[in-house]
């Protein structure tokens, strides 16, 4: 069936139409033009604005569904709110998310006397909003403490558990079954296809401590063959076991592609956030005596590329600290490969200074960028860095020194909301804290590249034949319908609504 689509708005485009058949753009021009071609059904768009459907290059679907299902104390602006809520929460394991210090009145962190006062029955967790740090009350760490006895760490009396120590406590989180896997991965499919996104590259796989990757695996197979998931999912590999890598190498399901669910590269957490001091940094931070956390060594990084590159996977690593990056980008440098053989990235890479930016560049290494992450961010890069502040989040450089850069949300980390990025990225402010100047305007990138970064160029990470990410003839027909945004004003977008979400010619959302 040929469906011709007409009067509508493409901005930085003359075109007003287009025909799509077979979940394809087949045409793409003039009314004039279309209307003259064999049509057998014409839908009139009403001059709305069209844009090409977003692509998150990096979130966790699974996460953000799980998340959206337990205790949201985002929008809980003390501490002690979180403790009168908490103590109508009915479940008996209580498990929370999106804390942060810089929205509370008491601008401090929690710790295990504030979760006490919750509850000293039943378990509390409650992780902070980078996703890097979890807080416990008693309970949780002696039901932790009764499976692992001889744990020790710095934090323990505090409560306060991060990077890898948070393995103690992710240990007693009740296992989901298949069937609430499946539920939570269509819970955050909804939630995207709500917010204009039909294509994402995430990390699954170590959600759950005690969940095998295989069965996440099955979760979405099974959603694929039961017709029910209608994303493009590439599933970023993430297997910091290096036992768990092998058995996934050996199994043979590197680049492995099943409907719309593809295995995408290996992904690891090589160092954690700047909210939790635990981005690996060259030199301590401004705030505290500590670099960091460096979860893997560059040996250790690097065996785990390697065996990767025996299959011929990309890698996207995640580095917030910029030794974290520079090892990476070391390593990058160490392959004798052709550097377009190869299509590599590093995710956040928002500390990356201008030399690494130009190294980055010429080895054809990626970032996979969030700049909403200055929503929450803004209050405390000077704080945490001092001086080094004035050489952070520097996305528009990376543009502009050919690093191919995408956006994205760490969703949900913060909200898959795409607009609310792209404000964040053209003007460099946080939504969240509106009093504060934007920050270093001169990095704002141009609606027209960061419109490019949200679809089509994540699309060269995410596959090598699939043509998606733009609206142009022989494209999958990905596509949003939208109101009230006009890219000449950020503040529109912010008022943006998406009224229908378009994957593969069909429509899967439309706003009631």
């Amino acid at each position: 069936m040929r469906q011709a689509y007409i009067n509508l708005h493409m901005p930085f485009t003359q075109n007003n139409a287009f025909i799509i058949e077979d979940g394809h753009f087949t045409l793409v021009g003039r009314k004039g033009t279309i209307l003259r071609q064999n049509i057998d059904e014409i839908i009139d768009l009403q001059d709305k604005t069209i844009l090409p459907a977003f692509h998150d290059s990096h979130m966790h679907l699974l996460g953000l569904g799980w998340q959206r299902s337990i205790f949201d104390v985002a929008k809980l602006n003390s501490i002690e709110a979180i403790q009168a809520t908490g103590k109508k929460r009915p479940e008996q394991f209580i498990m929370g998310r999106g804390f942060h210090e810089q929205t509370t009145e008491e601008k401090r962190t929690l710790n295990k006397q504030d979760l006490d006062a919750i509850s000293t029955e039943k378990p509390i967790v409650i992780y902070r909003a980078c996703g890097h740090v979890l807080f416990a009350n008693s309970k949780a760490i002696e039901m932790a403490l009764a499976l692992q006895p001889k744990f020790t760490s710095e934090w323990f009396d505090e409560g306060i558990f991060k990077e890898e120590d948070m393995d103690f406590i992710k240990a007693i989180f009740p296992t989901p079954s298949l069937v609430e896997i499946k539920g939570y991965i269509l819970n955050a499919q909804a939630h995207l296809l709500k917010n204009g996104i039909t294509s994402v590259g995430s990390d699954d796989y170590h959600i759950f401590e005690t969940v095998p990757y295989e069965t996440v695996k099955k979760a979405f197979k099974t959603l694929v063959d039961e017709g029910r998931l209608k994303l493009n999912v590439l599933e970023q590999v993430n297997l910091p076991k290096i036992a768990d890598l092998k058995d996934y190498l050996k199994k043979g399901y590197a680049h492995e592609s099943y409907g719309t669910f593809t295995e995408g590269p290996l992904k690891l957490l090589a160092d954690g956030s700047l909210g939790g001091h635990s981005a690996y940094m060259k030199a301590p931070y401004a705030d505290k005596d500590t670099k960091g956390i460096e979860i893997f060594n560059q040996a250790a990084l690097k065996e785990r590329i390697e065996l990767a590159r025996s299959k011929r996977m990309d890698f996207a690593i995640h580095a917030i600290g910029d030794q974290t990056a520079e090892t990476i980008i070391d390593i990058k440098a160490s392959f004798n490969d052709d550097p377009l053989a190869y299509r590599d990235s590093i995710i956040h890479a928002q500390l990356c200074d201008t030399a690494q930016i130009k190294r980055m560049g010429e080895l054809n290494l990626g970032a996979q960028t969030q700049p909403i992450f200055l929503n929450s961010d803004i209050p405390i890069i000077e704080e945490r860095l001092g001086a080094r502040a004035q050489k952070t989040y520097l996305f528009n450089t990376m543009i502009n020194e050919g690093v191919l850069t995408t956006l994205s949300t760490d969703a949900p980390i913060e909200d898959v909301n795409p607009f609310e990025n792209l404000y964040a990225a053209t003007t460099r402010k946080s939504i969240k804290h509106p009093d504060y100047p934007p920050f270093l305007k001169e990095e704002a990138i141009p609606i027209r590249q960061a419109l490019k970064a949200y679809t089509i160029t994540p699309a060269y990470f995410a596959y090598k034949s699939k043509k998606i990410g733009a609206i142009k003839k022989g494209y999958e027909a990905d596509f949003i319908v939208v109101d009230h945004f006009n890219p000449q004003n950020p503040k529109s977008f912010l008022k943006t609504d998406v009224l229908k979400t378009f994957h593969a010619g069909r429509c899967v959302f439309e706003k009631a």
